[in-house]
């Protein structure tokens, strides 16, 4: 009996995980004997408790508690998918770890990779299983599958859920037959590891605006919709956080043009908002203010 354990926190890596978890029903070959996850999970929790073997880790760099959970579990497979932090050895060594990355690996390995890559105008990425190493995203490739980045990054987060669960099956499939290969990565040193985008990358400048093509502020607003740091607009009462914008071919006859106005005047803004592009103007659907003192107010 094979032994599998998910090690995730994010909505698309649980809806894998109770993908897996309905396969186990038709092969009696293996077993999700463990799920560990945070506090900060981004699913139902009181859900997850049906399981028969949960764990909730108060600190989720804690490797020496990690460890010893699966180690008492004897699983041989961890699927650590959307853990946000670091895994370090003797677990790398003493499991099979795997990984999901959107991305065709090596290209766009490292920190926000669904931002990178849309923000670059690629649309045509892929959904990375891979087995975790001691590097960056560097480890021996199992399965590639193409992935679409069109939409908003729940659009995305779905197609991985799907994505990866089907990539899960067949591994799992694999494995139990002693079939599963993997295939180290060529071009690593070409294709450097790209740092975690920081909060004030996600700024909107005004005085670029106007330079700026709708597809441009688009895939800015798409990719950083939440649960990462909105595209923001820096006003002197605060930042208006952008969530959804649409496109007008020509000036609209109401409402607020951000860079068009003096700065000074926008208090706490509300009705219609929008930005002069270099061709056309992009309207705020979906936004929220943050004040200087923090609140949030919705708009």
């Amino acid at each position: 009996m094979k032994r599998v354990a998910f090690v995730i926190y994010r909505q698309w890596a649980y809806e894998i995980f109770k993908s897996v978890l309905a396969y186990e029903k038709e092969n009696a070959g293996f077993e999700v004997s463990l799920l560990i996850t945070s506090p900060k999970a981004e699913f139902d929790l009181e859900e997850a408790k049906h399981f028969r073997n949960l764990a909730i880790i108060d600190h989720e760099n804690d490797t020496e508690t990690i460890d010893a959970l699966l180690s008492k579990s004897n699983v041989e497979v961890v699927c650590y998918y959307s853990w946000s932090w670091l895994v370090r050895e003797p677990i790398l060594t003493k499991y099979i770890c795997l990984c999901l990355h959107p991305s065709p690996l090596p290209k766009f390995r490292g920190g926000s990779p669904i931002q990178n890559q849309i923000i670059a105008g690629v649309r045509d990425s892929a959904l990375s299983h891979f087995r975790m190493k001691a590097g960056i995203d560097d480890g021996d490739i199992h399965m590639q599958l193409p992935m679409s980045l069109d939409g908003n990054v729940e659009d995305i987060f779905e197609r991985m859920g799907s994505c990866g669960a089907a990539i899960s099956r067949k591994f799992i499939a694999e494995y139990v037959m002693g079939e599963a290969v993997f295939t180290p990565q060529s071009g690593l040193s070409d294709n450097p590891p790209l740092k975690r985008r920081k909060p004030e990358q996600s700024e909107i400048k005004l005085v670029d605006a106007s330079l700026t093509k709708f597809i441009q502020i688009n895939n800015m607003v798409r990719s950083l919709r939440d649960p990462y740091p909105n595209a923001y607009v820096s006003l002197p009462a605060g930042r208006l956080l952008i969530q959804g914008v649409c496109y007008l071919p020509e000036r609209p006859r109401e409402g607020i043009i951000l860079n068009d106005v003096p700065l000074w005047s926008i208090g706490h803004p509300d009705g219609t908002l929008c930005l002069a592009l270099a061709d056309g103007y992009a309207q705020i659907t979906e936004c929220a203010f943050a004040s200087n003192e923090r609140s949030i107010l919705k708009t």
